[in-house]
């Protein structure tokens, strides 16, 4: 059997075994690069048609040259063979991407392809192409994604680039982040950078088409969608030289002679003209010292912060509930001095944060800040839109702020010896010149939880509501000098005076005015001035009625205490449950506050 030509065209089977119909193997179709035997089902599909879709032009027994250039799209309608072929015609383009290489592929040959036989010259065909230097040649299975903002590149959709997890140098991981501009952001063990991102001088190419590609040591990512992938050309350094232009050549030169005055002395200025110019300097530096004011003026109003509110009393009562801007700067000037030890809130994350500039508030726009919080019960979110600051940025400072103080003021010994309250016992208790303490209870309302165990616990039957309960004790000359923390509102005055540990304050010597709830007089080691009760008695006795009038008058001065502290409206509102953690510092703030943001309670006592 004379053995078949290798140049004649052989006519591939379209079903059956893989062989020609004369009983050949089947040639090797592994460099086509042509779409049609993918798209028509031909069984002889080459293996680049599943991941490469550039495609080439090609007409009959010509040979052609395509190339295509970074980024360019290339479509036409040639045909690639004869006219008996139905898919002559068929459009074909090609495309690359941004970050790939240039691609040229070379078809030199005769091609002939039938529309009903389908038959190819294959001997006469060759194929070659220019690959990606880091081209695998398997698609990824992997579903990493690049976590830079911006980037969509995904390992399952475009296996041509590789994707890197982040180093474990701590220092240069933080580069890392800080230059992908993803701030305070999670890295886990799946988070990935394409290559797109690092300039191909700091990427390693495998020696094999199977290799993987690394980074050299210490790169980072430079190129991003916000700076086009490309960075930007330096600046020549300072003392670089610069090429300057050639003076031009001398014209040649003329001999003259110039006659040369007697005299060597220069002209100078006329004094009117240059008295004019000094003087219209002189009014342009005063215009625009005043249009420097007067734009300072218009920032500071536009802004909320004390500094817009300084000249008014009114708005410094309503905002901090201090009496004056002066009550207020006083205070300042007692506390500015700790603001150094300030430890914010972000040290709990296990921060060392001092008090840095990590907002843009000065710190006594972050007090008055606090003291609206506390004063007007504002939301968080329409704090942030008067102070132009992000909602978190102001529960941080509220938290900040409330155990600053609390720490600050709680630091000042406000429990009186009894030698100062006697110094300073007003006359009208001179028929109580023993008392050291007048204490009365106080609750607060409290948003209802959704457990049935914790509501009976919160539940006051005096309110009638869910309350958190406190007591507050003031010196015969009205300043707070005992706060308790707060409890349920189902407790009893008798107990939250024995767990409170004021007991542990009271001598023998002192003596202690309460109201009728409080039944203690076997639990303190002092007189107990309490009014009196009818027991099985019908009405009480003249002496009963004025010395419960007497006692009455006298214990109404911490009633008034305690409601200075519920001008804070915070206090006034009900308190939502996501307080829990920071109530108690917040009302021992407000009561402390009682002594420093108003004036005496009686007039006559400031004497």
């Amino acid at each position: 059997m004379p053995k078949p030509d290798p140049v004649r065209s052989q006519k591939l089977s379209r079903v059956g075994p893989r062989q020609y119909s004369d009983g050949r193997p089947q040639k090797n179709l592994s460099n086509c690069w042509y779409k049609y035997h993918s798209r028509y089902q031909c069984k002889y599909q080459c293996k680049y048609h599943s991941k490469y879709q550039w495609y080439v032009p090609v007409t009959a027994g010509t040979s052609t040259t395509q190339s295509t250039t970074l980024g360019t799209s290339v479509s036409t309608t040639d045909s690639i063979c004869g006219s008996d072929c139905r898919l002559q015609r068929t459009p074909w383009s090609l495309k690359t991407e941004p970050g790939l290489s240039d691609v040229r592929v070379t078809v030199s040959g005769a091609l002939r392809l039938r529309g009903n036989d389908h038959s190819l010259d294959l001997d006469t065909m060759t194929a070659k192409k220019t690959k990606f230097s880091f081209q695998r040649r398997q698609d990824s299975a992997s579903k990493f994604h690049c976590c830079v903002p911006g980037c969509t590149a995904s390992a399952r959709c475009n296996s041509a680039l590789s994707f890197f997890t982040f180093p474990k140098d701590t220092d240069l991981r933080k580069r890392w982040i800080i230059n992908i501009r993803r701030d305070q952001f999670l890295v886990t063990d799946s988070t990935r950078v394409c290559s797109r991102h690092f300039l191909p001088s700091e990427v390693i190419q495998p020696s094999t088409p199977q290799g993987r590609r690394l980074l050299k040591v210490g790169a980072v990512p430079l190129l991003f969608q916000w700076n086009n992938y490309s960075l930007p050309a330096p600046r020549p350094g300072v003392w670089e030289r610069r090429e300057r232009p050639n003076p031009p050549e001398p014209e040649d030169l003329v001999d003259m002679e110039v006659a040369c005055p007697d005299h060597d002395y220069c002209n100078s200025a006329e004094p009117a003209a240059l008295d004019l110019v000094l003087a219209e300097n002189s009014d342009l530096r005063s215009k625009v010292a005043a249009l420097q004011k007067q734009m300072e003026e218009m920032e500071i109003v536009s802004r909320f912060g004390l500094e817009r509110f300084a000249s008014s009393d009114d708005d410094i009562r309503l905002y901090t509930r201090f009496a004056s801007y002066a009550h207020l700067m006083s205070f300042w000037n007692q506390i500015e001095p700790a603001l150094p030890d300030m430890v914010r809130i972000t040290a709990a994350a296990g921060l060392d944060v001092r008090h840095t500039a990590t907002t843009s508030l000065q710190p006594i726009d972050e007090f008055f800040l606090f003291m609206n919080y506390l004063s007007l019960d504002l939301v968080q979110k329409d704090l942030g839109n008067r102070f132009k600051v992000h909602q978190s940025t102001v529960s941080r400072i509220i938290n900040t702020w409330a155990n600053f103080l609390y720490e600050v003021l709680g630091a000042i010994g406000i429990w009186l010896d009894e030698e100062t309250i006697k110094e300073n016992l007003p006359h009208v208790f001179a028929d109580y010149s023993d008392t050291h303490v007048i204490l009365d209870c106080t609750e607060l309302h409290c948003q209802t939880p959704d457990s049935l165990l914790l509501q009976s616990e919160v539940y006051s039957t005096y309110k009638s509501h869910s309350t958190f309960k406190g007591l507050i004790g003031i010196a015969p000359h009205g300043s707070v000098t005992f706060i308790s923390p707060l409890y349920e509102g189902c407790i009893s005055d008798r107990e939250i005076l024995k767990q409170s540990g004021l007991v542990s304050l009271l001598k023998p010597s002192m003596a202690i005015m309460v109201d009728k709830g409080f039944l203690v007089e076997d639990l303190v080691p002092c007189k107990v001035y309490i009014p009196a009760f009818l027991k099985k008695k019908a009405q009480l006795s003249a002496a009963e009625v004025r010395k419960t009038q007497s006692i009455a008058r006298l214990r109404v001065h911490v009633e008034r205490v305690i409601r200075r502290v519920k001008e804070h409206k915070l206090f006034r509102m009900e308190i939502p449950l996501s307080l829990t953690g920071s109530i108690n510092q917040l009302f021992a703030v407000a009561c402390l506050l009682v002594n420093y943001q108003n004036g005496p309670l009686v007039k006559a006592w400031a004497q």
